[in-house]
Formats: structure tokens, C-alpha cells, sequence
């Protein structure tokens, strides 16, 4: 009974990333639409990313003015939900590795126009970051500020205006996970698992 339900289990995945995933790289969710989305293949040329990868998929080359612009775009808007596919470089400190605007996230604290937003402590495995923000005085938001740590690694970057609803939020962190194979439950009981 137990290898008919893994088998099944086995096949529901192979449709989704076979039959479901390809057609959800143009929208994820059907409202609202995401207003900023960067991976490689979105911009740059299959096999012009950064040689590092996450999962099966090329991170992104940080170099690139196109992705810049972008994450520029961002860092002009005081509120949003914003996703991020990375991983963090062995050894890093607290300084943060991405600034967009008002924007500051480290890999324990992300701070919106110098206010602490909780979130969940990053580390050197790949993750799935996700923030819902918004800046409440405008004085505190330097839209011109942009820094990105050269020894990130991004794979996929993903921005709605809105503040998505949690039920919006899990579908995009859902279909990143099943792309990139990350692990989102946090779940550590080994028979909930298998």
C-alpha cells in the first residue's frame, strides 16, 4: 500500500514539472500579475548566467545592466512582495547582501526604510526568501540605494506591487520549490517525511 502511494506521489510530481511548470513561467498566479520577474532565459541567454546553480537551474549574472535596472525598479517602489532564490556564500556575516531602496536584507534581518521586518534566518543552503513590506514615511526611503553582494548567488527573483495574501504567497513559494527542489516545510520528524 505504502509503494502504491509513493508511486502515485512519483507521478504527481513527474506531471507537474513536466506538464504544469513549463506554462507557469509566464504568470504564476492568475491576479495579480508579477511586475518584475528575472531568471535566466528572462533577459539573458541560456548558458549566460553565472556557472553557479541552484537545483537544476543557472543562477543569474549579478553583472548584468539589464537585471541591475531591474532590481532598480524594485528598490523605487515602497511596498511589494518581493522573492528571491539564492544562496548565501560559506563564511557570511550579518552585513546585508541585497539593498533595493529602503530595502536592507541580511541573512537574519531584512529592514524596510530602517524598520525590522521577522524573518526566518537564512544560511549557506539554498532557500526561498520571501518579504511583504511597506514603507510608511517617505523620507526614510532612498529610492536611489542599490547594492547586491557579488558573492551571492541568485537564481530567481520575483516582484508583485501588491502584498500578496498568504494563500498567493504559498502558491509562488510553492511553484519555486517544486522548480528549484527546496525544501519548504521546515519539517523535521523523519516519519512525516518519508
Amino acid at each position: 500500500m505504502r509503494d502504491l502511494i509513493g508511486l502515485r506521489m512519483s507521478f504527481l510530481a513527474l506531471f507537474l514539472t513536466v506538464v504544469i511548470l513549463p506554462s507557469a513561467q509566464s504568470q504564476i498566479l492568475g491576479s495579480p500579475s508579477e511586475k518584475i520577474w528575472n531568471f535566466v532565459g528572462s533577459y539573458q541567454q541560456s548558458g549566460a548566467g553565472s556557472g553557479d546553480y541552484i537545483g537544476n537551474y543557472e543562477c543569474l549574472d549579478l553583472t548584468n545592466s539589464v537585471l541591475q535596472n531591474n532590481l532598480k525598479k524594485i528598490g523605487k517602489n515602497r511596498s511589494g512582495t518581493l522573492f528571491i532564490v539564492g544562496k548565501l556564500p560559506s563564511g557570511f556575516n550579518q552585513t546585508p547582501f541585497l539593498e533595493l531602496g529602503g530595502l536592507a536584507i541580511t541573512s537574519d534581518s531584512v529592514f524596510c526604510a530602517k524598520n525590522p521586518i521577522p524573518t526566518e534566518k537564512l544560511t549557506t543552503d539554498p532557500f526561498i526568501f520571501k518579504v511583504k513590506y511597506q514603507a510608511g514615511f517617505k523620507r526614510l526611503w532612498d529610492k536611489n540605494n542599490f547594492y547586491i553582494l557579488p558573492s551571492v548567488k541568485i537564481a530567481e527573483i520575483v516582484y508583485y506591487e501588491e502584498q500578496l495574501t498568504e494563500v498567493q504567497s504559498r502558491i509562488v513559494e510553492s511553484y519555486l520549490a517544486l522548480k528549484y527542489s527546496i525544501n519548504i516545510t521546515k519539517n523535521t520528524q523523519k516519519v512525516l517525511r518519508d
